[in-house]
């Protein structure tokens, strides 16, 4: 099993975001937090710019599909090929080949959790044979709940989170 004992990785999907990035960029900046930024091919080719911000400031950038669809509706091809489009849009954003092996699948937890092995299984698999890593999350921020918070958000953080046994946050 995975373990991340007190480690955190911050993580964001659905990106790049105009009037979200920046925000974003700015405050990990001033906190000092690196971060992934799980990227949506048709945003990177449409905002390619906000990109380019996110690989400036040091974040790393991971695959989320071109189109963002349930992957587990997806052939082994298709998938392939919703991979394949987002590294090329990233590629061209970029002026050059920039590798992620970090492929975060749509709506993550928990279409391809425990409670649905075959379909994680599928995913994992066609993640793998394109060169990828599937990477889930262990902990959601609720941040795109209705009536959501900022406050809203940290309070739950402190309820949910157990720094001793850490995880993989996603925004």
């Amino acid at each position: 099993a995975d373990t991340f004992a007190g480690q955190v990785a911050v993580s964001f999907d659905d990106m790049p975001k105009p009037g979200f990035t920046e925000v974003v960029l700015r405050r990990l900046g001033e906190a000092q937090i690196p971060a992934t930024f799980f990227v949506v091919g048709r945003l990177v080719r449409r905002y390619p710019e906000l990109l380019r911000q996110i690989v400036d400031a040091g974040h790393a950038l991971g695959n989320h599909t071109y189109n963002h669809p349930s992957l587990v509706t997806l052939t082994s091809e298709q998938i392939a090929e919703e991979l394949a489009r987002t590294q090329d849009a990233v590629d061209r954003a970029l002026g050059y080949h920039y590798p992620m092996p970090l492929v975060r699948p749509p709506y993550g937890l928990p279409y391809y959790g425990p409670a649905r092995p075959k379909a994680l299984e599928k995913v994992s698999t066609a993640i793998a044979n394109h060169k990828g890593i599937c990477v889930l999350w262990t902990l959601g921020t609720k941040d795109t709940v209705v009536g959501c918070t900022a406050n809203k958000v940290v309070k739950g953080l402190k309820h949910r989170f157990n720094v001793g046994t850490g995880g993989v946050m996603v925004f």
